[in-house]
């Protein structure tokens, strides 16, 4: 009885901690994307020739236009995809905890 009970407490605290990590990693992911989204719309509207500069740690160098826009599409493309996964991974999380917190109140209903 009590020993299933702690068990079961334990699960629950484990996935809920699970899920607060990825809901974090979700929001700094779509944060990710939007950024690049915008980056990248603002540089589109550039001539193709403009000088510009990719940070590198705590410097800035210099990177041709395009190249840049292809990398933030790149990182869209990268950070929607772990978007879609850790959504996944979120609703998979927030099933079994509901599961785990019915069997608490199966078990205590007893």
């Amino acid at each position: 009885g009590a020993q299933i009970l702690m068990e079961i407490q334990s699960k629950i605290k484990e996935t809920t901690r699970q899920l607060t990590n990825v809901e974090s990693n979700l929001s700094a992911r779509e944060r990710e994307r939007r950024v690049c989204e915008l980056t990248k719309k603002e540089l589109s509207a550039l001539d193709p020739a403009t000088v510009a500069y990719s940070s590198v740690g705590r410097m800035f160098v210099q990177a041709p236009l395009p190249k840049l826009t292809e990398q933030l599409a790149k990182r869209v493309t990268e950070a929607a995809s772990e978007v879609t996964a850790l959504e996944r991974v979120s609703k998979k999380l927030e099933r079994d905890l509901l599961d785990q917190q019915n069997n608490f109140k199966e078990i205590m209903s007893r």
